[in-house]
């Protein structure tokens, strides 16, 4: 919508307590009287604005202006927003008594046995533990906003929301000697980034940070069924403020790279060129936040039938398609996972053909096709939060060496800073194989690279969808 006049108008009474940021404003006019501060921001004439493609981030489009006073108090707990370590600091108080697990509870837990040989075997038991005995439920009262439910509830009710979860888990953990931060987080895969120069209390997630030797996990404690570790596109990839007194301070979780990120798909299809008809079979491997795909990672608990339904709503592998077995692989890793499905199935309508030739169209069968931006200018920057790599081999059995390559099949080589792509197409007697490789990179690109983006994303897109065409040497 576009906007005529809009103000944001703050008088401060406090003496100067008000801090603010702002991006896409002019200054605020200031005007001091006897005992108060007025603050104006205005915007005037503002035209409707329309996301970009590969940014969701508001604040690169609107007009933003973020408040927060340097101190405050709370329901009685007094604290100081100047910067982040005192920030860190009032939660930690909020945290502090909040763990009055009895020694009957203690006891209770420690007959469960789940202490293990090694740090990290003790810390995925208490996971376990914890997936399988509570459940996440969000409950907000007062400050109970910032402030986590007590440990004796949680686990006498065996409920919490991410606050509750994340310090009950923190609270276990210590009764092993196992030392962990309860970090606070903005979730989410669009979510905002965190401002490192502003301190402000704009969370909306708890999770827990545990430090081993040579490295560190981060446990999503309100989920039944993320694996062990794993940040994924919810909680990775950014910046979070780990809870530690007076030295809290600003971390970074979990980084998935474009080589974690994995999407492998190798796809056999015997053609029957009489019917036009093909018996299909697809081996696809996800790893790392891939296993997030078009929400693989949520179906793995849902019945046969439901897996079905999800296969047929989410790939366009042809219109007339007939599932003949289908099959979930478990998950296996923990802060980088691996999983993925085999899908046999039988396409009535896979061969397009005119006269003595044959039109086949790998594309559909390729992994991850990324989507070429439409706009034909750029005002934000280019936001890739999660770069990957894409492995495809289409194998198409032929059944007869009586047909050859009509169109030239050159290899495609694109190298960019945005990526790269590989293409080629061999033939053998009787088979034809394509093989593709698609890796793009994360990473916050300026406005000015736009084009550049643009044609790089085309050239692999009409790279992708070249058909192969067969005639007859008959």
């Amino acid at each position: 919508m576009s906007v005529i006049d809009a103000r944001l108008k703050v008088v401060d009474y406090t003496q100067n307590n008000l801090r603010f940021h702002s991006k896409n404003a002019q200054e605020p006019q200031i005007k001091t009287q006897e005992g108060s501060k007025t603050y104006t921001w205005q915007l005037s004439n503002a035209k409707p604005i329309e996301y970009e493609s590969y940014n969701t981030v508001t604040a690169d489009y609107f007009t933003t202006v973020f408040l927060a006073p340097k101190r405050f108090e709370m329901d009685g707990y007094a604290g100081d927003l100047s910067d982040w370590k005192s920030f860190g600091s009032w939660i930690n108080t909020l945290n502090s008594s909040r763990n009055n697990l009895s020694e009957v509870h203690e006891a209770n837990i420690y007959s469960l046995k789940l202490k293990k040989e090694s740090p990290t075997e003790t810390i995925k038991s208490i996971y376990r533990y914890l997936q399988q005995t509570t459940r996440y439920i969000s409950i907000q009262i007062g400050i109970g906003g910032y402030q986590p439910f007590e440990t004796a509830q949680v686990h006498e009710e065996k409920y919490g929301d991410c606050k509750g979860l994340s310090f009950y888990t923190q609270s276990l953990l210590a009764l092993f000697g196992i030392k962990s931060y309860y970090t606070l987080i903005n979730a989410g895969k669009r979510a905002k980034s965190l401002n490192e120069d502003f301190s402000d209390a704009r969370f909306n997630h708890a999770i827990l940070t545990v430090p081993i030797e040579k490295d560190t996990i981060f446990l999503e404690c309100t989920s039944q069924t993320v694996p062990f570790g794993y940040a994924g596109t919810f909680t990775g990839n950014r910046k979070a403020l780990m809870i530690d007194g007076s030295q809290s301070k600003i971390i970074s979780t979990k980084k998935y790279s474009p080589s974690d990120n994995l999407h492998k798909i190798i796809t056999q299809i015997d053609l029957n060129l009489e019917e036009s008809s093909s018996n299909v079979i697809i081996n696809k491997t996800l790893e790392g936040t891939e296993i997030e795909h078009k929400g693989f990672l949520f179906q793995q608990q849902e019945s046969d039938l439901k897996k079905k339904h999800w296969v047929l709503d989410n790939f366009e592998w042809g219109e007339a398609i007939e599932i003949d077995r289908l099959l979930f692989k478990k998950i296996i890793g923990d802060t980088t996972p691996k999983s993925g499905f085999d899908i046999v199935f039988t396409n009535r309508k896979e061969i397009m053909k005119r006269g003595d030739r044959i039109f086949l169209s790998p594309k559909k069968y390729l992994s991850k096709k990324p989507k070429v931006p439409k706009e034909t200018t750029r005002k934000t920057p280019i936001r890739i939060r999660f770069g990957y790599q894409a492995i495809d081999t289409v194998r198409y059995e032929l059944n007869t060496s009586n047909y050859s390559i009509e169109n030239k099949q050159e290899d495609v080589v694109i190298e960019s800073e945005f990526g790269s792509y590989k293409r080629s197409v061999e033939k053998t007697e009787k088979q034809i194989i394509l093989h593709r490789f698609f890796k793009l990179e994360d990473g916050v690109y300026d406005p000015s690279e736009y084009e550049k983006f643009k044609d790089f994303l085309k050239q692999v897109r009409r790279s992708d969808s070249r058909k192969i065409i067969l005639h007859s040497d008959s």
